[in-house]
């Protein structure tokens, strides 16, 4: 009897099975809180790791705009910045293997990917072990603004310390002669500092006084009028275009007809492409090689700024001429420079005006090298059409006040410097290459 009453109380002792269920209800709380942290703590981390992943992709993109990447460059330079943000990220217990890209190098379009292991909460409760496991992937696109510029420098006779006189040698040094090819070095190497890609950055200069000298191209521009390689302006219905020349050649002077007009020594150069050494280096040496004298023709050196950019001259120009309008892809700029009045001017659409006129000066009088300056200025920003607008910088140096005037007109007075001494001018340039290359990486 007592054996079957204490069978009884033992059957109906309820007390084990609630620590029992509550046991087992607390391993089903700490799973699913475990659960819970891993969903979060992977969502979090994945959303991280797909950042970084997306910068890592778009810094490997980046390299596929520089002149002799390889996929192995880019690969490594894409992987290093992802583990570098990573560090930054300190996000512990990850792994990272298999990391790859895939670029595109007509697109500029790189994709890489990863795979990623992290711990897991789990395992600690479970007592299971395992690893939380995913492969992000990221594709990024990077188009860097190309950059085309024709530097249009003044080398007149005021740029030396003594002006020559007519028929006299021009100055091969002088302060503001050689603060301009200081200037004008500076800036070449500092758009070519970022080592851009093959075609990225292209550069022109255009030396102009009195005149303009064409070199090589003269006889075809002029349709073989120019007997000393310089040219002069356009006129009639072209005088403001940057048409082709073969339909309507530029002006020409016989030498020695006119007692104003002189051949400016300095030719122009061709769009350079700065990821060439040789023609870089080429550029750099007709810098270094700019000499000074005459008149002051601004209007003439305005004009074939433009030409250089210009696809439309390509039948001069061949593979140096300028790209197809297309500003979702490439600046063009003329950077202009001079100290002095536009002051020498040969037609305007036929109408003569020859020097000393005391009105050639005046950028308001008709005919004269500023009105013809500022017209061309209008037509080269917009055209009536802003897919094939031209940005225009233009530098006073040492200037007088009707110069100053004429050059904020011309570009605006956002795009203007004013440069008082060799290392204003100096700064000026810099700072049109600092806005050119923020424009060129973030447009």
């Amino acid at each position: 009897m007592r054996m079957t009453l204490s069978y009884s109380r033992f059957a109906g002792n309820e007390r084990g099975s609630i620590a029992i269920l509550f046991a087992v209800s607390l391993m089903a709380v700490s799973l699913v809180v475990a659960l819970s942290i891993d969903s979060a703590r992977a969502y979090d981390v994945r959303t991280r790791i797909q950042a970084a992943l997306d910068a890592a992709a778009l810094a490997g993109a980046k390299l596929l705009d520089k002149e002799g990447a390889t996929e192995a460059d880019v690969k490594a330079h894409a992987e290093l910045f992802f583990r570098e943000q990573l560090m930054r990220l300190s996000i512990p217990d990850v792994h990272i293997a298999n990391f790859d890209v895939d670029p595109d190098w007509s697109t500029s379009t790189l994709t890489a990917r990863v795979d990623i292991a992290m711990g897991s909460m789990f395992k600690d409760v479970s007592g299971t072990g395992g690893l939380l496991e995913f492969s992000p992937q990221s594709t990024a696109t990077y188009h860097a603004l190309k950059i085309e510029l024709s530097l249009v420098a003044d080398v007149t006779g005021s740029m030396c310390d003594t002006p020559p006189a007519v028929g006299d040698p021009p100055c091969t040094s002088a302060a503001k002669l050689n603060a301009l090819k200081a200037a004008a070095r500076d800036m070449v190497t500092a758009l070519s500092s970022s080592n851009p890609g093959v075609g990225a950055v292209r550069v022109g200069l255009v030396p102009y006084s009195a005149s303009v000298n064409a070199g090589a191209f003269a006889a075809a521009v002029s349709a073989g009028a120019s007997a000393d390689g310089c040219v002069v302006e356009r006129s009639g219905a072209d005088a403001f275009t940057n048409d082709s020349p073969y339909a309507q050649p530029v002006g020409a002077v016989v030498p020695g007809s006119l007692p104003f007009y002189s051949c400016v020594p300095s030719p122009i150069r061709p769009l350079a492409d700065l990821a060439s050494a040789g023609e870089r280096d080429a550029l750099l040496l007709a810098i270094d090689g700019l000499t000074a004298s005459g008149g002051t023709a601004g209007h003439i050196g305005t004009a074939w700024g433009w030409y250089l950019l210009s696809p439309e001259w390509s039948g001069v120009f061949g593979g140096r001429a300028g790209r197809g309008w297309d500003p979702e892809r490439v600046i063009k700029v003329v950077v202009l420079m001079t100290d002095g009045d536009f002051n020498i001017s040969y037609a305007n659409g036929g109408e003569t005006n020859p020097w000393p006129d005391p009105l050639s000066s005046d950028a308001s009088h008709p005919g004269s090298s500023g009105q013809q300056a500022l017209q061309l200025c209008e037509q080269i920003r917009s055209l009536g059409d802003t897919s094939k607008s031209v940005r225009i910088y233009t530098v006073a140096f040492q200037a007088p006040v009707g110069a100053e005037a004429m050059l904020k007109n011309c570009s605006g007075e956002e795009n203007y410097y004013d440069a008082a001494n060799a290392s204003q001018l100096n700064a000026a340039f810099r700072d049109i290459v600092r806005r050119l290359n923020t424009l060129r990486m973030t447009s």
